[in-house]
């Protein structure tokens, strides 16, 4: 017998669904759970309904419905493209809160497994730094 979301987490999903389906972006969110949701919760959410309230909505009615790691994940993806939402979740259900550089931190990582790798950029760029001793500033050369 499969065991389903907690309790505690599907009422607090339930409670703040109006505000969570503001701001949601579902399609991204399913992207992100794809050990939760499957192909079928991905057309209901992201095919059959056109407005992004309603895919919103349809999600969190398809997640309470999930098994107990649904809810730790949908945190997880709130992470990555909803900290707002992740950080609310996250103090009233008494899940550990991420610090800011953790979150930075898989935030970076995130972007780098999905293929679009980050460039650090050093804090001060010295456009000297790497040039040759023999080589010369260009000077502009007026003509009369």
């Amino acid at each position: 017998m499969a065991i389903g979301m907690k309790d505690e987490h599907r009422k607090l999903l339930r409670r703040l669904q109006p505000e969570i389906i503001k701001d949601l972006d579902a399609r991204r969110v399913v992207e992100l759970m794809p050990a939760i949701f499957d192909d079928e919760d991905s057309q209901q959410i992201n095919h059959m309904i056109l407005t992004k309230v309603d895919q919103a909505r349809k999600l969190i009615d398809i997640l309470v419905g999930k098994g107990p790691t649904a809810f730790n994940s949908f945190v997880e993806a709130c992470d990555v493209c909803h900290p707002h939402i992740a950080r609310k979740l996250r103090r009233l259900s008494g899940m550990p809160t991420l610090s800011q550089e953790e979150s930075k931190t898989d935030r970076v990582d995130e972007q780098t497994d999905s293929g679009n790798p980050t460039i650090p950029v050093p804090d001060e760029v010295d456009p000297l730094q790497n040039r040759d001793a023999n080589q010369t500033t260009p000077t502009l050369e007026t003509h009369l």
